[in-house]
């Protein structure tokens, strides 16, 4: 049996695509952006948003893993 590819791993784990879903949203917002593609979030109002959202989201999918 072949092994799982990454996507098909998170979308029979929803809890673990939600927290790295949440991560990826805690790293824009502490960085700033992403460099590619290139995305640039210049605000620090939105950066803090993103990033809240992102711990929100991850400790959403770690109670779920929980």
């Amino acid at each position: 049996m072949p092994d799982k590819s990454i996507i098909d791993k998170l979308i029979s784990n929803t809890a673990l695509a939600l927290v790295l879903i949440g991560v990826v949203l805690v790293v824009i917002g502490a960085a700033g952006g992403w460099p590619n593609p290139a995305l640039q979030v210049n605000e620090l109002g939105w950066r803090i948003v993103l990033a809240s959202f992102g711990v929100v989201i991850a400790g959403t999918g770690g109670l779920l893993l929980w």
